[in-house]
């Protein structure tokens, strides 16, 4: 359902993703700490997509998202267009730092943005688990335990001015 959206919050401890939301954040995920989850940080997407209805993208800026027991942040089921991360640290997950494993849909034409955010210490720095557009733009990937930029797929990636340093599984 529609929600406004969750700004300035602690969230912690739970016993799945810290947040979860499938659609309609208005005014986004800002200036919050997710941290200490069983599962993911936040989990952007977890139902099924009406191909007559574009969901109004989320934004999570300005947020620190760490030491969750999944990803940082994942996009899961269900298409997105133009869902944005910005300012966002995102460090010590035990999964990717993002996950991006939505099937692409027809009516899913604009990408994911991940922009002036930090991915350090994950699983990995980005997951993309599907071709989905993903654009990263003056992004910190660096010391993930596995590669910076791991495809599972041949992807549909942009990079713009930013660093990929001392990954463990290689940087890209």
């Amino acid at each position: 359902s529609q929600w406004d959206g969750a700004i300035g919050c602690k969230v912690h401890g739970n016993g799945g993703p810290g947040i979860l939301t499938s659609r309609d954040a208005y005014n986004g995920i800002r200036d919050c700490l997710i941290h200490h989850n069983a599962g993911d940080g936040i989990a952007v997407g977890t139902w099924t997509m009406k191909t007559d209805k574009r969901w109004q993208p989320v934004t999570i800026s300005n947020c620190q998202v760490h030491d969750n027991g999944g990803s940082g942040i994942s996009f899961a089921v269900g298409a997105h267009h133009d869902n944005l991360v910005s300012g966002t640290l995102i460090y010590r997950n035990t999964g990717p730092g993002v996950r991006v494993s939505t099937p692409l849909a027809a009516n899913a034409d604009t990408p994911i943005l991940v922009r002036e955010s930090t991915v350090a210490g994950n699983d990995a720095g980005i997951a993309i688990e599907s071709g989905v557009r993903v654009e990263l733009e003056r992004v910190l990937i660096a010391f993930n335990l596995g590669a910076a930029v791991d495809c599972a797929v041949t992807p549909d990636v942009s990079l713009a001015c930013s660093a990929l340093y001392g990954n463990a599984g290689g940087d890209w």
